[in-house]
């Protein structure tokens, strides 16, 4: 599925369905009641009275424009809503990061000091080696993920 039509199902069909059902029951006293007279009163006076073809096309376009704004706004909330969803979800890899990072750093602190004071051993070497490795290789998301080279050029 390419990313047109996954954005066309995720977004702008849900819209579409909001703003044709509100539409759809916004015109529906024009479709039951079509060859009534109306007559609009207030405090007893007469404002109005007369076919309703007087008043349909301004109150259809009333209402295709009250759900077409509907449907707008239901597509920005949904966008607004996934967009802070991705954002928590890649604050939380970015936290993970940092801390992972921390812990390399400690253990190269304590490495360092330790061949001050002593030689450490090879097991000890290679085990802190394979750790670096098995994080490193690992992708976080599909934008960003850690290069071992790098790493290795660095410390």
């Amino acid at each position: 599925m390419n990313i047109l039509s996954h954005r066309f199902v995720r977004t702008l069909l849900p819209a579409g369905l909001v703003s044709g059902l509100t539409f759809a029951a916004l015109s529906l006293p024009v479709w039951m009641f079509p060859n009534q007279t109306i007559v609009l009163e207030r405090q007893d006076q007469v404002v109005f009275s007369g076919e309703p073809e007087i008043l349909i096309p301004p109150y259809l376009g009333v209402a295709a424009t009250f759900s077409l704004g509907l449907g707008i706004t239901s597509s920005v909330v949904a966008e607004w809503r996934r967009g802070r969803r991705r954002s928590s979800r890649l604050q939380q890899q970015l936290s993970a990061l940092r801390e992972v990072v921390k812990v390399q750093e400690d253990q190269l602190v304590q490495l360092r000091l330790q061949s001050i004071y002593e030689q450490p051993s090879t097991h000890e070497l290679k085990s802190f080696l394979q750790d670096v490795k098995a994080t490193a290789g690992r992708p976080t998301n599909r934008f960003y993920s850690v290069d071992s080279s790098s790493k290795a050029s660095k410390a």
